[in-house]
């Protein structure tokens, strides 16, 4: 079974949330360079047994919610938008998510695995 416990990352429903991660080397440890890396997506969904079910939600790095801050030291940010969430029902969900990225060789990395908690909201507010 899948360990899940690398990250978790706690929001509330509807809201704006930012998170940054660093990418290692896998051998050393040392931050990576990934200045040639191709692409990076950060996915959550439900459950991790249904692949075939939509995901919660998706961002990736060709403009779609994560930007590289300082790829010389493999530092990435994510922003998760209130749409991402805006969409779930006003309880407590634990979703299942994964970073992954593609090498400048085409090789697909997964660089952490964890949850987003994703928290009801009490005062909706968009204006």
């Amino acid at each position: 079974m899948a360990d899940f416990t690398d990250f978790s990352i706690t929001l509330t429903r509807g809201d704006t949330r930012r998170f940054r991660f660093t990418v290692k080397d896998p051998s050393t440890g040392a931050l990576a360079d990934i200045t040639t890396w191709q692409k990076f997506w950060v996915t959550a969904r439900y459950n991790t047994w249904d692949s075939n079910a939509a995901p919660v939600f998706v961002l990736t790095s060709d403009s779609q919610g994560l930007a590289l801050i300082d790829p010389v030291n493999g530092l990435v940010e994510g922003t998760l938008s209130p749409t991402h969430t805006a969409g779930l029902t006003s309880q407590e969900w634990i979703l299942y998510g994964d970073i992954q990225g593609k090498d400048g060789a085409g090789n697909i990395w997964t660089i952490s695995r964890g949850h987003f908690i994703v928290l009801p909201d009490v005062t909706f507010v968009t204006s």
